[in-house]
This record gives structure tokens, C-alpha cells and sequence, in this order.
């Protein structure tokens, strides 16, 4: 009798570690499933010119510091275009919410993708206060994206690190503009 409960505990271990095994593989396949789909849509968006790159990250002088996504972007829709880059919010800014906000058109479109899959996006952001090159790199698999901001006139140049979606998923806080 022991060994008839000892045999169905062992079968009952097998059998819960085989479902954890399955269940694993699953959630990776998922996960990996929604990281394509992801990526699929942020390469359309690029070809259709219809996106915002929402940032995360800065990078400056060795250093990074953490951003709110929905008030750090670039967002293109056709030819129209918005540069918002909030960096220190504790400084009061041209759009009164502590950086600086550039609606505009865009130009001088170009996207070409290397060996390694990385696709490189660049586009010029004209408004009335700034001219400004974009350049956005999106790697294969996912919709993680980093991206450069150089201003024309002064030569700054700001690295940020974010993801990249349709426009129609836009949800930002614009400063000193209504949509």
C-alpha cells in the first residue's frame, strides 16, 4: 500500500512539473508572438509615416536618466510632425511644462535596414522655433527603438531610448498645444 502511494506521488510530481515546463513554453511563446506582432506594426507605422516614438531614457555626458513617455516623443502623421522633449521638468520651459515643444512639418524622409535587421529611420522637423534631425533605430524583433535628436542651428545633440507605435496609439501630454 505504501509503495502503490509513494508511485502515485511521484506520478503526481512528473506530471506537475511537465505542466510547469508546458506552461513556461507557452508564456514564452506568447511573449515572443506579441514582440513580433509589436515590431510588425512599428515597421508599418514607419513606412506609413504614421507613428509616435514615446522615450524612456536620455543619455547625456555618460549618464542616463528615466523620462515619462507620454511627455517625451516624436510623433509623425503624413508631413506633420511634433518634437516634445521634456529633460528637466522642474524648469519651467517655452511649453510651460518644463522643456520645449516643436510642431512642424517634416522632410527629407529616408529608411533603410542593414544586415543585422536594424532599421534606421531619418527625418528633418521643421517648426517656427526649430529645425531639428531625427534619426530613429529600430531593432528586429521588438518595437524598442533609440533615437538621436541633433538641433540644426545649435548642433545639441540628445540620445534617447523608448519604443515606437502607430499614431492611432498615441496618448501624450502635449505642452502648449491642443489636438
Amino acid at each position: 500500500m505504501l509503495l502503490v502511494a509513494v508511485m502515485l506521488l511521484a506520478v503526481g510530481i512528473t506530471a506537475q512539473a511537465e505542466a510547469k515546463g508546458k506552461s513556461k513554453k507557452k508564456n514564452k511563446t506568447n511573449t515572443e508572438t506579441a514582440a513580433t506582432a509589436r515590431y510588425a506594426a512599428a515597421m508599418e507605422a514607419l513606412q506609413l509615416k504614421s507613428f509616435i516614438a514615446a522615450f524612456d531614457r536620455v543619455y547625456s555626458s555618460g549618464r542616463s536618466d528615466y523620462l515619462t513617455p507620454r511627455s517625451n516623443f516624436v510623433t509623425l502623421n503624413g508631413d506633420k510632425a511634433s518634437l516634445q522633449l521634456i529633460v528637466d521638468p522642474t524648469v519651467l520651459g517655452d511649453n510651460g511644462i518644463g522643456g520645449f515643444t516643436v510642431e512642424g512639418t517634416a522632410s527629407d524622409f529616408s529608411m533603410s535596414t542593414n544586415k543585422k535587421g536594424i532599421t534606421r529611420y531619418k527625418m528633418t522637423i521643421t517648426g517656427p522655433s526649430l529645425t531639428c534631425n531625427v534619426e530613429i533605430l529600430l531593432s528586429p524583433g521588438d518595437n524598442t527603438i533609440r533615437a538621436e535628436v541633433i538641433s540644426v542651428l545649435r548642433g545639441t545633440r540628445v540620445s534617447l531610448s523608448g519604443t515606437l507605435a502607430p499614431y492611432v496609439a498615441t496618448d501624450v501630454n502635449r505642452g502648449g498645444i491642443s489636438e
